[in-house]
C-alpha cells in the first residue's frame, strides 16, 4: 500500500524547486549579461557622431605612456549655472562625476 505524503512534504518540495529555479534563472541572466559585456558589438559603431544626434562636440585623442591612443568626443555641458559634468566610459561600467 502506498503512503500518502502530507502537506509539509509538498511544501518543502515546492520550496526547493522554487529556490533551484530562481538560482538557475539568475545564473542564466548573469551569463547572458557577462557575454554581452565582454564580447564586442557585431555592428559598426564607428560612423555615427554626436552631431548626428544634434549635439555640439569636439573630437579628442589621448596618448598614453605606452603609445596607445584613445579617441573620443568632448561634449560641453549646457548649464547656465556653471556646473561641470564629465562621463568616463570603461568597458563594463559608466562613471559619472559632477562638481556643483
Amino acid at each position: 500500500m502506498r503512503t500518502r505524503r502530507n502537506w509539509a512534504y509538498w511544501l518543502r518540495l515546492l520550496t526547493f524547486g522554487l529556490v533551484v529555479g530562481a538560482l538557475m534563472f539568475f545564473l542564466g541572466v548573469n551569463l547572458v549579461w557577462v557575454e554581452a559585456v565582454v564580447r564586442p558589438a557585431h555592428r559598426a559603431i564607428c560612423c555615427q557622431t554626436p552631431a548626428d544626434l544634434g549635439y555640439v562636440y569636439e573630437a579628442v585623442t589621448l596618448t598614453g605612456g605606452d603609445g596607445l591612443t584613445l579617441a573620443g568626443w568632448y561634449l560641453p555641458a549646457r548649464t547656465a549655472r556653471g556646473h561641470h559634468f564629465a562621463v568616463f566610459f570603461a568597458p563594463a561600467f559608466v562613471f559619472a562625476f559632477a562638481r556643483l
